[in-house]
């Protein structure tokens, strides 16, 4: 499981943690600790791990590995990720 800060983009290493099923409420107490209300929820796929930055207009998105090995930009991560759709102003 991941569990992500809520109420905000990720800004430490702390706000997005990897956790066993039974470790998600200790983990969402110590986001509560530092005083993040709000948490994400969200089940680990089996694969590479991704990083990434983006501007919701789309004018800019890149991504990483988390290994650190490579970059990319919206055009090769489609090419890496399959058939998926980025919003219009993107395209």
């Amino acid at each position: 499981m991941w569990v992500k800060r809520g109420d905000v983009h990720a800004e430490t290493s702390a706000d997005v943690v990897a956790t066993k099923e039974a470790g998600v409420t200790d983990a969402i107490a110590e986001f509560a600790r530092r005083g993040v209300s709000r948490v994400a929820l969200q089940a680990h796929i089996a694969g590479p791990i991704l990083k990434f930055y983006a501007v919701a207009d789309g004018r800019f998105f890149s991504w990483y590995p988390a290994d650190g090995r490579a970059t990319g930009t919206w055009r090769s991560t489609r090419t890496a990720c399959g058939n998926w759709s980025l919003p219009p102003r993107a395209r």
